[in-house]
Parts: structure tokens; C-alpha cells; sequence
């Protein structure tokens, strides 16, 4: 697996933001996309920003690259305008998270891969598979936006802990290809049957 520390020892540098008085990291890039995409953090401790680091590894590893990202780490839904997490493709491609957790992480970078990865024709053939309603709205429920279920497709194929075994599950991994091309990216059977 693509470990971040093994980039060169310049790449990766501290940037103390007067502003916010928390540390930025960021990791050098120079592509709009790669797989080793710039990442500069707002906030967070040492740990949330490591789950976050570690859930790029995996976009890395599945060969799904990602653009140069701002991740503002937050205290609670409050600051995320009371969600969990949320992805904004402009001005500069940003991400808050309020909840620490790896499955968060990946499902809001999903959501920046498919931005700047995924074609239209795609979009519109994984809104029939997944019964969404639409691809996005605001007058679609948030859970019925193709958008949302193709971030926790890709969430779910890039876990890196076992899921229980059922239907949902299967299907989400089928979706995880239909966006991405490629197999899910795990070490075992996809999702394990209890």
C-alpha cells in the first residue's frame, strides 16, 4: 500500500495558519488530479488527520486519483451546516469533516474523485442501477441522490475493515465497479458472511 511518508522528505511540510492557529499539512502535488494529490489540513489532531491520510492511501492503492484538497477537520455537525462531513468543488476543491471516523473520510473524498473523475454517461447509468431518483437536487432527499450513493459505494469498496456480509453490501461493491473500472479494494472476500 502507498504510504505518504515514503514521498520524498520535502513533499511533506507544517504550515502554522495565524488565522485559525492550527497546523496545515500539506502533501506536494502537481496535478489537478493524482494519486498523490496536495492535502492541506485546517484543524484536527495528529489522529484525524492520519484517518484522513490513510483513507487517501486507499483512493492510491484502488488507482483512483484524487484533486488537491483542503480538509478542514471541525468540532461537530454545527460546523458542517449540520452534517457529518461535506465536499465543495469550488473555488479550490474542500472538505469538512465533523465525525472522525474512516468511513466519513472516504465517502466525502468519494465524492471528490467523482467530481473531477467520473463521466456523465456514468452518473446517469449508476442512477438506474442504485433506483436513485436523480443524481443530485436539493429537492431530492439526501439519501435518494445518486451522488450520495455513489460516494458510499466507493466508501464501502475502499474500507479496510470487514463488512458484514448481505445484499446492500454485495451491491455496493457492484456499484464501486461501475463507477471506478476496478475491482474493490480488498484483502479478502468483499464483504464477509456471518
Amino acid at each position: 500500500m502507498f504510504r505518504w511518508t515514503t514521498i520524498a522528505i520535502l513533499a511533506l511540510t507544517a504550515v502554522v495558519t495565524p488565522e485559525h492557529g492550527s497546523t496545515a499539512v500539506r502533501v506536494a502535488a502537481a496535478a489537478p488530479v493524482s494519486l498523490h494529490p496536495s492535502i492541506t489540513f485546517v484543524g484536527g489532531s495528529a489522529d484525524q488527520r492520519r484517518t484522513v491520510l490513510d483513507a487517501a492511501d486507499r483512493f492510491a492503492a484502488a488507482h483512483l486519483p484524487l484533486p488537491d484538497l483542503e480538509v478542514r477537520i471541525r468540532d461537530g455537525k454545527d460546523s458542517c451546516g449540520g452534517d457529518m462531513g461535506r465536499f465543495v468543488s469550488t473555488p479550490t476543491p474542500t472538505i469538512d469533516l465533523c465525525f472522525d471516523r474512516e468511513f466519513l473520510a472516504l465517502h466525502e473524498l468519494a465524492h471528490a474523485w467523482e467530481r473531477f473523475n467520473v463521466t456523465d454517461a456514468t452518473r446517469a447509468e449508476f442512477v438506474v442501477f442504485s433506483l436513485a431518483d436523480a443524481w443530485t437536487g436539493d429537492e431530492i432527499p439526501h439519501g435518494h441522490r445518486g451522488v450520495e450513493r455513489a460516494a458510499d459505494s466507493i466508501a464501502f469498496g475502499l474500507l479496510s475493515t470487514p463488512l458484514a456480509g448481505s445484499a446492500s453490501c454485495d451491491r455496493m461493491l457492484v456499484g464501486f465497479e461501475l463507477l471506478t473500472g476496478e475491482a474493490p479494494l480488498r484483502a479478502g472476500p468483499p464483504c464477509e458472511r456471518q
